[in-house]
């Protein structure tokens, strides 16, 4: 009789959790960008759909493969420490795009900060979701065999 691999409810309980500030940073950089070279704001209905299936694509990915909760912990984080940088990245380029005159910038979007302000915060906070990320991955890394720490 062949034995299936079996997926612990924590498991998928850690996903569900974890995958949450994944899809919240992709969505903010996309939802930014958009916002920021159009002025139109995205409809709420795809934004909720998008996250939906972005959640589901992220939470299976993460379990698909892993024997332990540890393991998708830190899959989870390094993924989430990895997208920390897509931040950074769209607020840079919607900055440049308002900066070359190629898009305008809409009136009340952080209304008190310039162009160049929004990329160093985005930074920022960037820089404190990355070491967030990777303090979790080195706690979840410490119960896996084989990874070196």
């Amino acid at each position: 009789m062949p034995q299936y691999q079996t997926t612990s409810p924590s498991s998928f309980l850690a996903a569900l959790l974890l995958s949450i500030p994944s899809v919240g940073i992709i969505l903010a950089a996309v939802v930014y960008t958009v916002y920021g070279l159009t002025g139109d704001m995205i409809h709420p209905y795809f934004q909720f759909v998008t996250g939906l299936f972005l959640y589901f694509i992220i939470g299976l990915w993460a379990i698909f493969g892993s024997e332990h909760t540890s393991e998708v912990a830190y899959r989870l984080c390094r993924l989430g420490a990895i997208l920390a940088l897509l931040l950074p990245i769209a607020t840079a380029f919607v900055s440049l795009a308002w900066g070359t005159g190629s898009a305008v910038r809409p009136p009340d979007l952080l209304i008190g900060y310039s162009a160049f302000e929004i990329p160093v915060l985005a930074g920022g906070i960037a820089l404190a979701l990355i070491l967030l990320f990777f303090f979790g991955s080195f706690l979840a890394a410490r119960n896996i065999d084989g990874v070196p720490f």
